[in-house]
């Protein structure tokens, strides 16, 4: 992102926009919230962040970046017998991230609290920021950017199943929690769970294919998908000869057997590990790996792969099927694990969870490498992406928030 020009002198008394991101790991955050950032204040609009993590390069001259009050959340251990954890419906995810713990919970609105009133946003924009949402209901309009996993559909009282199985935490006993965070905060609890979250724009970016809730949206006037955040890359020929580009984090649970695996597997390719402890780097090389720290542009490195192999990123996992590149997806948390399914479920990608040992995994890295016929759906998948595009995400999220921001409809504040 480069530096933007100083803030005309004609906007310095307005309103800032806040933008910010609580929960989820990653660049991709950071990068669409900054993206859209840039786009509303060149249309001369003043942004501040609240973000999790430390910004990237430049997002810092675009406006004041204050940290998250309450900070992370630490969930406490799963149940005996329990190695992942498998939500069903959105509330669950609310549960593990803070909702379940009324402390957390009250802090968390009580810091809001604070920073809405110090800074006195016209308008929050908050992707991966529910307890943002919960602080600013009633009192200021809120868009939300999200994937379909992170921005569910409302329509009754409670969070949909997104799948089968037993939820984690009880909708009515998480409802309860809210009410008495909202009322120690001295505002008015909410009727339904749900109040807080249909009172904001909804804006739903990625393929519509990996929402979990594809095609049981019901009609929202709230609620659109504006297809990747983004731009893509359109569909790129295969190189001459197989490559395997690996985008890892070491601390996935494995990352030794993964490293152990592409080592065995002796197809050349870059091992992108851009949150490598010192040394680990060298550590990497020593086994022959091209282990590199640097991100180069993402469709520059598509460019020269025959194949990926990653965690199911959104970005990374959209520009692979943009581009017909066949994925091996070794997902390292929930969200990743179910934006991975419907492609494993299609047949458009391999991979598994928990990952394996570093022989079987080598196994099946080399079956997938020899497998002509995902080589053949990926490139028809790409097909299918460029002529359903084009795509301008951004600009739909620049267009609601305007919106949001000229609005005066009730209804559309938050």
């Amino acid at each position: 992102m480069t530096d933007p020009p100083p803030i005309p002198p004609s906007i310095t008394k307005k309103r800032p926009l806040l933008f910010a991101w609580e929960h989820g790991r990653g660049g991709g955050y950071a990068a669409r919230l900054g993206a859209l950032a840039a786009a509303l204040r060149a249309r001369g609009h003043p942004v501040l962040f609240a973000l999790r993590e430390a910004p990237p390069a430049g997002l810092a001259a675009l406006g004041p970046v204050l940290p998250v009050p309450g900070g992370p959340y630490a969930p406490p251990p799963l149940p005996p017998g329990e190695r992942f954890f498998r939500p069903v419906t959105f509330a669950d995810l609310l549960a593990r991230g803070g909702f379940e713990d009324p402390d957390w919970l009250a802090a968390a609105l009580s810091g809001w609290d604070a920073l809405l009133r110090a800074h006195d946003p016209a308008l929050v924009v908050a992707e991966g920021a529910p307890a943002l949402c919960l602080a600013a209901h009633g009192r200021l309009p809120v868009v939300q950017i999200g994937t379909g996993y992170a921005v569910p559909p409302v329509e009754g009282a409670w969070f949909p199943r997104f799948r089968d199985g037993r939820p984690y935490a009880a909708q009515p006993g998480l409802l309860a929690r809210v009410r008495a965070a909202r009322r120690g905060a001295g505002r008015p609890p909410p009727g339904r769970l749900t109040d807080f979250w249909r009172a904001t724009v909804r804006l739903v970016h990625g393929f519509p294919s990996l929402d979990p809730y594809h095609g049981r949206r019901p009609p929202d006037r709230r609620e659109r998908g504006i297809g990747p955040f983004l731009p893509l890359p359109g569909p790129l020929p295969p190189p001459a000869a197989p490559a395997v580009l690996a985008y890892l984090d070491p601390g996935i649970t494995g990352f030794a057997a993964i490293v152990e695996a592409l080592a065995a597997l002796k197809v050349p390719g870059p091992v992108l590990v851009p949150r490598a402890a010192p040394g680990l780097v060298e550590r990497l090389r020593r086994l022959g790996l091209d282990a590199r720290t640097a991100m180069p542009p993402l469709a520059e490195a598509l460019a020269a792969a025959s194949h990926v192999v990653h965690h199911a990123g959104l970005e990374t996992t959209m520009a692979a099927l943009a581009t017909g590149r066949p994925q091996f997806l070794l997902p390292r948390n929930t969200a990743q694990s179910v934006a991975a399914r419907p492609l494993l479920e299609r047949n458009l990608a391999w991979g598994c969870r928990p990952v394996p040992s570093a022989e079987v995994l080598t196994r099946l890295l080399r079956a997938f490498v020899a497998d002509a016929t995902i080589v053949a759906w990926a490139g028809e998948v790409a097909a299918e992406a460029a002529a359903a595009g084009p795509y301008d995400g951004l600009g739909k999220a620049v267009a609601a928030c305007e919106a949001v921001l000229a609005a005066r409809d009730p209804s559309l504040v938050g």
